[in-house]
C-alpha cells in the first residue's frame, strides 16, 4: 500500500511493546505508523516486510480481541512463528489467526457400561513446571497428544489415570491412591493428589449386574444399589426421601416352612439315693 512521506513516520523501533496482528507475537525491531494510526514492520513502506500489520500491546486489549479466543488468559505466551510463515499467511490473504488455548476443564461422567468394567478413564494435564493440573475431555487430550496447534500443547503435558469405581469401597479407595501416588513420584505430577482433595472413591457406586439381588416382586435386580445402615441393600446409588424398594439377597430368602419344634431335654431327676443300680 502506498502512503504519501507526509502521512507516514519512519525509522520507529518497538522492544516488544507492539505485537504482530496475525500472531499475536511480541514483535521487536523496526517499524513505521502511518497517519491513521496503523503501524507496520519494516523501518518504512518500501521494506520487504512493509505490509505486516503490526498493533499496540495493552493489558486488556479491547482492539486485539477479534483474533483471540475468547475464554483465552490475556498473558497466555504464543506460537513463535517465522518472519516466513507471517509473510506467506499474508500473502494468502489470511489477516488473523486464533491464538491457541488453553485447555478447558471437563467434567467426567462414567457410563453404566464403565461400571459394569468397575473401572473407568480418566484424562488430565499438566502445565510445564508448574503444579498446576487440569482434567480434560479425551478429546483435547487426544489433541494435546498430537500437538494440535489450536492448544497450548507446548504448555501443557497430558495424561491419564484408570480409576476404579466398582468394588469393594475401601479396596478402591487403595488402589485409587496408589495409582495417584505412582504418578506423583514417576510421572512428575506431584500435587496431583491435592488436585483431587484426595477423593480417592470419587465417582464410586455399587452396580450388580444380576444374580444377587431379588426384587420385592421376586425378580432379579440389575443395576445401581446402596447399603443403608438400618435396612440394608436398596434400589439406586444413594439414599433419597422418595420411595425405593430394598433389595434381597439371592440365597438369603427367608424360609417359609415351619419351623420344627423345639423339644426340652428330659429332666434329670434325683430320688436322693447314691446308689444307680436301679433297686434290688
Amino acid at each position: 500500500m502506498y502512503y504519501p512521506s507526509s502521512q507516514i513516520q519512519t525509522d520507529l523501533y518497538s522492544n516488544g511493546e507492539l505485537l504482530i496482528l496475525i500472531t499475536k507475537e511480541s514483535y521487536i525491531g523496526s517499524y513505521y505508523s502511518t497517519s491513521t494510526g496503523k503501524y507496520f514492520m519494516g523501518k518504512s513502506p518500501n521494506n520487504a516486510k512493509g505490509s505486516i500489520e503490526l498493533i499496540k500491546y495493552a493489558k486488556n486489549p479491547a482492539s486485539n480481541v477479534a483474533a483471540l479466543e475468547p475464554d483465552n488468559d490475556e498473558d497466555a505466551p504464543y506460537y513463535n512463528y517465522s518472519l516466513q510463515t507471517i509473510s506467506y499467511l499474508h500473502l494468502k490473504g489470511i489477516t488473523s489467526i486464533k491464538a491457541p488455548s488453553i485447555p478447558k476443564y471437563h467434567y467426567p461422567t462414567p457410563t453404566t457400561q464403565d461400571y459394569k468394567v468397575g473401572e473407568f478413564s480418566r484424562y488430565f494435564c499438566k502445565k510445564i513446571n508448574e503444579s498446576i493440573f487440569i482434567e480434560i475431555s479425551v478429546k483435547d487430550f487426544v489433541k494435546l497428544k498430537n500437538k494440535d496447534t489450536t492448544l497450548l500443547f507446548n504448555l501443557y503435558n497430558p495424561f491419564l489415570l484408570t480409576w476404579v469405581i466398582s468394588g469393594d469401597k475401601n479396596k478402591i479407595a487403595i488402589e485409587n491412591k496408589n495409582s495417584v501416588n505412582y504418578k506423583e513420584l514417576k510421572g512428575g505430577c506431584r500435587g496431583l493428589s491435592t488436585y483431587l482433595k484426595n477423593n480417592f472413591t470419587q465417582f464410586y457406586s455399587l452396580y450388580t449386574s444380576g444374580g444377587e439381588f431379588l426384587l420385592p416382586n421376586g425378580k432379579d435386580y440389575i443395576g445401581f444399589y446402596h447399603i443403608h445402615p438400618d435396612k440394608g441393600p436398596m434400589v439406586g446409588i444413594k439414599h433419597t426421601l422418595l420411595p425405593h424398594s430394598l433389595l434381597t439377597p439371592i440365597g438369603k430368602t427367608p424360609s417359609l416352612e415351619s419351623p420344627s419344634p423345639i423339644v426340652p431335654p428330659s429332666p434329670n431327676i434325683y430320688n436322693g439315693s447314691s446308689n444307680t443300680s436301679g433297686g434290688y
